[in-house]
């Protein structure tokens, strides 16, 4: 595997096998972001400390007025006391989602981040990645849906397994 790196304005590339485990992980809370499929969130802790949970790890202190903005563009910000438990699919979808994005990395991984979503909303949220893509974030987003993929720049196909 290689793995490639931001260091400063230069890219580097290394062989991914010499890099310790610690130096993959702080490669990855560094510059990739994550929205699972099933969210991956902390169900005792609240949408805000979900949401600020990525931005903590790394020792980042998340400021609340961007951290208001993010939630209220997602849709969340009357949830935002509340315990993702206490919420439907789509919200918590849309949790993970500003998690993603408060978390500031220049790649986010997407696993269906509009599934149980509302027509309205994935919209939304597609927008949303659209908008972060033309500020120069990289968007990698994995889908079934045709009307979602037509929001991507660049489309390639999977069939069993293989780029066709």
């Amino acid at each position: 595997e290689i793995a490639q790196c931001l260091v400063g304005s230069e890219m580097c590339i290394r062989d991914r096998s010499s890099l310790s485990d610690v130096e993959c992980c702080t490669l990855r809370s560094r510059y990739i972001s994550y929205v699972y499929q099933f969210f991956n969130l902390i169900s005792f802790l609240t949408v805000k400390e979900n949401v600020c949970l990525a931005s903590q790890i790394k020792g980042k202190k998340v400021d609340e007025k961007e951290l208001n903005q993010v939630l209220k563009l997602l849709g969340l910000e009357h949830k935002k006391n509340s315990f993702v438990n206490e919420l439907s699919g789509g919200q918590q979808q849309r949790v993970a989602i500003g998690r993603a994005i408060l978390a500031h990395t220049d790649i986010i991984l997407a696993d269906e981040p509009t599934g149980n979503l509302d027509g309205e909303n994935a919209e939304n949220v597609m927008d949303i990645l659209k908008a972060l893509n033309k500020e120069g974030k990289t968007i990698v987003l994995v889908t079934h849906d045709l009307k979602i993929a037509n929001y991507a720049d660049r489309i390639i196909r999977l069939e069993q397994g293989k780029i066709v």
